[in-house]
This record gives C-alpha cells, sequence and structure tokens, in this order.
C-alpha cells in the first residue's frame, strides 16, 4: 500500500472542503421529491412570494439555496421544495410569508 502525506495546513484545507460538501448534501438529504400533481411556480410567483427581486432569486439560483429545475430555458420551482428551505431557514423570510406561503400553496394542494 501507498502512503501519502500532506502537511497540517493542506489537511485543514481538505477536511474544510469535504465538510462544506457534507453540509450540501445533508441540506438536501431529506428532501421527498415532489408530487406529480404539484404546481410548477415561475419566477415571478417566486419573487412575489419571497418579496424579492429577479436578481435576488437568481443569486439564490446560483448559490444553490433554493431548489429549482429548468424547463426549457425558464426556471422553475417546486412549493413543497421551496417551504423546506424557508421553514429550515436557508433563506431569510420574514415569518408571515412563510405562514402566507403554506396557506396558499402548501396547505390547499392537500
Amino acid at each position: 500500500m501507498d502512503e501519502i502525506t500532506i502537511d497540517r495546513q493542506q489537511f485543514e484545507e481538505l477536511n474544510k472542503k469535504v465538510d462544506k460538501i457534507y453540509q450540501f448534501i445533508k441540506r438536501f438529504e431529506d428532501q421527498a421529491p415532489p408530487s406529480e400533481d404539484e404546481p410548477w411556480l415561475d419566477t415571478f410567483e417566486m419573487c412575489n412570494i419571497l418579496h424579492v427581486s429577479a436578481k435576488t432569486l437568481y443569486r439564490y439560483r446560483k448559490k444553490n439555496l433554493i431548489p429549482h429545475t429548468f424547463l426549457g430555458d425558464k426556471p422553475r420551482y417546486f412549493p413543497s421544495q421551496v417551504y423546506r428551505v424557508l421553514k429550515n431557514k436557508i433563506i431569510k423570510c420574514d415569518p408571515k410569508y412563510i405562514n402566507d406561503f403554506y396557506q396558499n400553496y402548501i396547505n390547499d394542494a392537500k
């Protein structure tokens, strides 16, 4: 068996990167896939729900803070996944908006 040696600083940097990957995976690990009949939300609806601009929503997508998928070149969002993000405080949002979102999109879907 070959032995590889690295200095402490390199090891700590590598360990931090592995930990970041672990935290990223852990965040989405418990998410159930959306149901087939769940409606998709578009960018306009998401901006209104979160009370953010389209540019802020774009930054959330780029940082992988909010689950999304693309249909063609348009991003789409599942309410159940967005609700988990808001509930887990991955994105800061006024609790009133979270409750409104739950009442209008999650509760109605049941």
